[in-house]
């Protein structure tokens, strides 16, 4: 199974398309007064500076050194607050229903803010020492992406095939996969036989050494669960249908620690808010237990 590091999400706005940055432009020395503007809304540096103090220290350093980041974060501002301008100067703001479902999500927030505020961690947590100690207890899960060896066996389905065709495909690809299931000593010779990917067919299915940017995402998903030379079953993608085998996994190299210790700091931190607020539910169910009075 391919290790993977640990990751912080940052969530943004994935439905805007990022404008092109210039990976020149690192934040610039002279603050301009305004950053972005749409139609005639704007966002001031100040208001940048508010939004940007809401981020995790890990967004906060991929925005003063990733101008890409940079510019899709502001963008993503920008537009959330040209359509918060369109939504209240239509007077949608004012409709009945959406004051109900307004006033729900704030509720829902203020409890949420209010958990999170119970369960924040110390701000010295964690020390330097406890770092460095979940590091050397937690090496393999440091580690850079690491690499699949894979063979596949692939049916395709082009986009503007017709229902009987898909459905044809999709009884081909099962037919095969039970066939190597029965006999998996033989994938190699029915991806010969039978692979309709003609490079890797060729050579028994083999795909050979992957790293994860290489392969679809739907082989990605599949392939972190499998176990060497274990078969999976039928993968649908845009393209067709696959059967993939794992054959080998390498390993990525531990990350040193320098390049490590900001990421295990947000996971250790996670990790701690998770934990407050178990300990907080199950104090408060204690302490006031719900009654719940109807039948």
């Amino acid at each position: 199974m391919i290790i993977r590091c640990f990751a912080i999400a940052i969530i943004v706005f994935a439905w805007v398309m990022p404008v092109r940055a210039d990976d020149s432009a690192a934040k610039p020395e002279k603050r301009l007064a305004v950053v972005a503007e749409m139609g005639d809304v704007k966002i001031s540096d100040a208001e940048y500076d508010v939004l940007a103090s809401h981020l995790t220290p890990e967004a906060r350093e991929a925005l003063e050194k990733d101008a890409s980041f940079r510019t899709k974060f502001v963008q993503d501002a920008i537009v959330k607050k040209y359509l918060l301008s369109q939504a209240r100067s239509s007077g949608f703001d004012k409709k009945p229903l959406t004051r109900e479902r307004m006033d729900l999500a704030a509720e829902q927030s203020l409890i949420g803010q209010y958990v999170a505020s119970q369960a924040e961690p110390a701000s010295d947590f964690p020390t330097d020492a406890e770092v460095k100690s979940f590091y050397d207890k937690n090496k393999d899960a440091v580690r850079k992406p690491g690499q699949a060896h894979v063979a596949q066996i692939f049916i395709g389905v082009p986009q503007n095939a017709d229902g009987n065709f898909r459905k044809g495909a999709r009884t081909r690809i099962y037919q095969i996969f039970k066939e190597v299931v029965a006999a998996p000593k033989k994938f190699g010779d029915v991806a010969k036989l039978k692979s309709e990917h003609q490079d890797s067919a060729a050579k028994g299915g083999d795909l050979g050494w992957l790293n994860g940017d290489q392969m679809l995402p739907e082989m990605v998903s599949v392939i972190g669960t499998m176990q060497p030379n274990e078969i999976s079953s039928p993968v649908q993608s845009a393209g067709g249908w696959h059967i993939l085998k794992l054959l080998e996994v390498r390993k990525g190299d531990v990350l040193p620690f320098n390049e490590a210790k900001t990421t295990l700091i947000g996971a250790m931190r996670h990790q701690e808010i998770q934990k407050k607020e178990q300990e907080f539910f199950k104090q408060l169910m204690t302490s006031q237990p719900p009654k719940v009075l109807i039948k």
